[in-house]
């Protein structure tokens, strides 16, 4: 597998959209960094052409390596910057050398980087490896292969053990008939509703009585339930995107 170096992305809030530079990746076939500006309010797209020009002076002149620039909308637009500008992102290598449209034939081809040189140019950005992330990956695969193998232990090899030591020996006999008379006891009283449940299995219960009462009406208005999934996506996206415009830090006096 390829090594690869990979740097944080810069998130940050704007007056009425945010960006996000994802900064080139050294070891893939990236040839450019990339700039997302998210259009949360209503802006013409005369403002929108202004924002994404803007923008790409800034991380260009910030971060000195060929980028493109995306306009996106997060609300409904009737008027997008494609119908001023015939496409939604700019392209360009230099802050005097960028157009709205993808990149020029051979372009990129002046300006490779070696990845000391972009490593210098993020000096500062957080940076993540290839064998950072397969490190993590191997300690995850482990953990699973050990829950594995105790599940094992204890679903088969255990129970196997329990029942030839019962048949060998009178004392592990008793034993396991105890606990199959406990078994089939706690069974009985769940079954007759006479068994005292703790407030966790009350929870877990009316929660499952919540969720047939649901599945049932749901069952009977299909054209309803489907109009709830799709309010429900909406605020989902909309509540992540509060809490992610929460979390970002406004930069607009960090803007040139």
């Amino acid at each position: 597998m390829k090594h690869w170096v990979s740097f944080e992305s810069v998130e940050i809030k704007r007056d009425g959209y945010y960006v996000k530079y994802d900064p080139l990746t050294i070891g893939r076939n990236e040839r450019s960094a990339f700039v997302s500006v998210r259009i949360l309010e209503s802006k013409s797209p005369q403002q929108c052409k202004e924002i994404a020009e803007e923008e790409y002076l800034h991380w260009i002149s910030l971060f000195n390596i060929p980028l493109q620039v995306n306009i996106r909308y997060e609300i409904p637009c009737h008027e997008t910057v494609s119908q001023l500008t015939g496409c939604s992102y700019i392209c360009g290598v230099t802050p005097n050398t960028y157009r709205w449209g993808g990149f020029l034939t051979g372009e990129l081809d002046g300006v490779e980087l070696e990845a000391t040189q972009i490593k210098r140019i993020y000096r500062g950005l957080q940076i993540t490896t290839s064998s950072e992330v397969n490190a993590r990956l191997n300690t995850e695969r482990k953990g699973r292969q050990l829950l594995q193998s105790w599940a094992l232990i204890s679903l088969v090899i255990l129970p196997a053990l329990i029942a030839f030591l019962g048949w060998s020996n009178p004392i592990f006999s008793t034993i396991a008939l105890m606990f199959a008379w406990y078994k089939c006891a706690d069974k009985w009283l769940c079954l007759t509703g006479k068994k005292i449940k703790t407030d966790d299995e009350e929870e877990k219960e009316a929660e499952l009585r919540l969720k047939d009462h649901h599945h049932y009406h749901c069952m009977k208005n299909p054209k309803g339930f489907e109009k709830l999934k799709l309010d429900n996506f909406r605020n989902n996206q909309a509540n992540k995107l509060a809490q992610k415009l929460k979390s970002m830090a406004n930069g607009m006096e960090n803007k040139n």
